[in-house]
């Protein structure tokens, strides 16, 4: 499903950047404290008990908004090497946790209902079933795939030496 709102959203604070609205701590910090504020109202109205499909749509598009008003200030704050790592691991397994963690989540919610701890438990069975899924499949796919990008600067060594 494409959602333009993202996009939109990340090219604003791009350009907020880019102009220097952003430049300064403080906005940085204005901007990640109401993105914050915008990513926790959007869990509240998501995870609300009363089964409106209505009630989380404002939820599914502002949770985009919130995360973006977070990146200016998450890109200027130096990374501690336990949040690097988490990084690194949960970017190795973004695109099995894609594929895995909806599916989870709605049928672990079905199974023992829709609870907090519920939730944190279809967390945890999604990152580990995308890591099974990353070190099994994706992995050993990905071993066999030749590698055809070029070298940096390979490419225009080889265009300069044709003319």
């Amino acid at each position: 499903m494409l959602r333009p709102d993202v996009f939109v959203y990340g090219a604003a604070v791009y350009c907020a950047l880019q102009k220097g609205w952003l430049g300064d701590r403080k906005s940085r910090g204005a901007a990640a404290i109401l993105g914050s504020v915008i990513l926790a109202t959007t869990t509240l109205l998501y995870h609300q008990e009363h089964d409106s499909f209505f009630s989380k749509i404002p939820a599914l598009s502002l949770a985009p908004l919130g995360s973006a008003l977070c990146m200016p200030w998450m890109l200027a704050v130096r990374p501690i090497p336990v949040i690097q790592a988490i990084a690194a691991f949960l970017s190795t397994q973004a695109y099995a946790l894609c594929l895995v963690h909806f599916p989870v989540v709605m049928i672990w919610a079905d199974i023992s209902g829709a609870t907090t701890v519920a939730y944190l438990g279809s967390v945890v069975l999604s990152l580990f079933l995308a890591n099974l899924l990353h070190l099994y499949i994706e992995r050993p796919i990905m071993r066999r795939r030749p590698i055809t990008a070029p070298v940096a600067g390979q490419e225009l060594e080889k265009r300069a030496a044709a003319e």
